[in-house]
């Protein structure tokens, strides 16, 4: 695995306060969001309302 700073990590507002990390995927591509977006159903899909990420 790399190191922190390249990894990518997502995490969800609604854990906000118990700080859940949902997924990390190594590099900050678009792939590494795919593998994420791949294990949600399309009504989770469409309930996102933001996606930001930090460099």
């Amino acid at each position: 695995m790399k190191p922190p700073s390249a990894r990518g990590t997502i995490t969800s507002p609604l854990y906000r306060m118990v700080k859940k990390v949902l997924h990390v995927a190594d590099e900050r591509k678009k792939t590494s969001l795919k593998s994420y977006y791949d294990t949600l159903s399309d009504t989770q899909k469409a309930e996102i309302e933001s996606i930001s990420m930090d460099e």
